[in-house]
C-alpha cells in the first residue's frame, strides 16, 4: 500500500486503518515523503511506531523490517515516563533471573499490578489491558498438599481434593484444557478485551497478596518477540489471601504475562498486557523457591566469598535475609576502603 507524498503528520492519524483492521496481511507500506516520516527522531522509532499499528508488515518504505527487539525501551520517551518505571516490586519480592532488557519494565509493571488488582480491578483493567487482552483462569486441585514437619522441603505426594481445597466455586471458570474437551466450553472461558476481562475480575473473589513479605513471591523475565515488536513475558509465582465475609483462605499461583509496547489505546501507560494467564492451586508452600537452613549460608557464601562463620554471622545479623545481608556486606566494604584510603593518607 502506498501513502507517500501525503500529510500524515502524527502516528495517531494511522490509527484508523490500524483499529479498522483494514489490512490485517499488510506485508509492504510506503510512507515517504510525509511529515510522520520526516519527524521522526530516529529510524528506530520510526519502524517501530508504524509496526506496532501494522503487525504484519515486512517491508516499509522498501526497506525490510529486521528485528525490533534489541534492547527493548518500548520507545518511551524518558522525560514522559510513567512513575511506575521506578517502582520497585511489591514490597521485597524475590527477584528471579531477568534477561537482558526485561527487568525495567517487568518490575514497574509488577509494583503496580499487584496493589491494584487488590484494590481496584476496574482501573487495572482500563490502565493495561487492551480491547484485544487475552486472559484466562486455570484452577489445579491435583497438587501436592503443603509440605508436613517432618517431610520440610519435599510433597507429602498426597492430592486435595476439589471439595477439601475450597476450589470449586472457581471450576466454572476454569480453562483447565486437561479437563477441558469441547470447544464451546474453552472459547467461552478464554476472556477477550477489556469488557469480558473486567467481568473475569469481578466474579472472582477478593484478594490480598501478602506484599510486606519478601519470601511469598518470586519473579522472572525475558524478552520474545511479537510479530515485528518486541516483548516481555513476565512470570510470578506465590501466594495471596482469598477474602470473604468468613474470613481469608490461603491460595499458591502462578500468573503469567506476555507485555508488549505501548498502545494508542492505553495512553501514558509504559506498557499492555497482550495476555494474561493466571493458574490458581491449594496452598502447596514456598519450598520451590525459599532456600532456608543451610542453603542460604550457602547463598551467602557464594554471593560474598565469606567462609562459613561469617556469612552465618551476616545472616544472623540480618534475621535471615539475604539480600538485607548482601547490603551490609556492600556497606563494610566501602567503609573498609575509605578507612583503609585514609589512613594511608596520613
Amino acid at each position: 500500500m502506498s501513502l507517500q507524498n501525503n500529510s500524515i503528520a502524527r502516528w495517531n492519524d494511522l490509527d484508523p486503518w490500524y483499529h479498522a483492521s483494514k489490512f490485517p496481511q499488510l506485508q509492504e507500506l510506503l510512507l515517504l515523503d510525509n511529515p510522520v516520516q520526516r519527524n521522526a527522531r530516529d529510524i528506530e522509532e520510526y519502524q517501530r511506531e508504524i509496526a506496532k499499528r501494522f503487525p504484519s508488515l515486512k517491508i516499509l518504505d522498501g526497506n525490510t523490517l529486521g528485528p525490533l527487539v534489541k534492547g527493548i525501551s518500548f520507545g518511551i520517551d524518558p522525560s514522559r515516563r510513567s512513575t511506575a518505571s521506578t517502582i520497585n516490586l511489591p514490597a521485597k519480592v524475590k527477584q528471579g533471573a531477568w534477561g537482558e532488557g526485561s527487568q525495567e519494565i517487568g518490575v514497574g509493571f509488577l509494583g503496580v499490578f499487584f496493589p491494584l488488582y487488590d484494590t481496584d480491578r476496574q482501573s487495572l483493567v482500563q490502565q493495561y489491558y487492551t480491547p484485544t487482552t487475552l486472559f484466562s483462569l486455570s484452577v489445579d486441585t491435583i497438587t501436592p498438599h503443603l509440605p508436613t514437619h517432618q517431610r520440610r522441603g519435599a510433597f507429602s505426594g498426597l492430592n486435595q481434593a476439589q471439595q477439601s481445597a475450597g476450589l470449586s466455586g472457581y471450576i466454572p471458570q476454569s480453562r483447565n484444557l486437561q479437563r477441558m474437551t469441547t470447544l464451546a466450553a474453552r472459547t467461552t472461558r478464554l476472556h477477550h478485551g477489556r469488557e469480558q476481562i473486567a467481568q473475569a475480575f469481578l466474579n472472582l473473589p477478593r484478594t490480598r497478596h501478602p506484599l510486606d513479605d519478601p519470601a511469598a513471591f518470586v519473579a522472572d523475565g525475558f524478552q520474545v518477540q511479537i510479530g515485528t515488536s518486541g516483548g516481555i513475558m513476565v512470570s510470578v509465582h506465590g501466594e495471596f489471601h482469598e477474602v470473604t465475609d468468613r474470613g481469608e483462605t490461603k491460595r499458591s499461583f502462578d500468573r503469567t504475562f506476555l507485555l508488549g509496547p505501548p498502545a494508542p489505546t492505553n495512553p501514558g501507560a509504559q506498557c499492555v498486557v497482550v495476555s494474561d494467564l493466571l493458574v490458581l492451586r491449594p496452598y502447596s508452600g514456598r519450598d520451590a523457591w525459599v532456600v532456608e537452613g543451610d542453603g542460604l549460608v550457602a547463598e551467602m557464601r557464594r554471593r560474598t566469598g565469606l567462609n562459613e562463620h561469617f556469612a552465618q554471622l551476616l545472616l544472623t545479623e540480618c534475621n535471615g535475609d539475604v539480600e538485607a545481608g548482601l547490603r551490609r556486606f556492600e556497606e563494610a566494604k566501602v567503609s573498609l576502603f575509605l578507612s583503609m584510603h585514609a589512613n594511608f593518607r596520613q
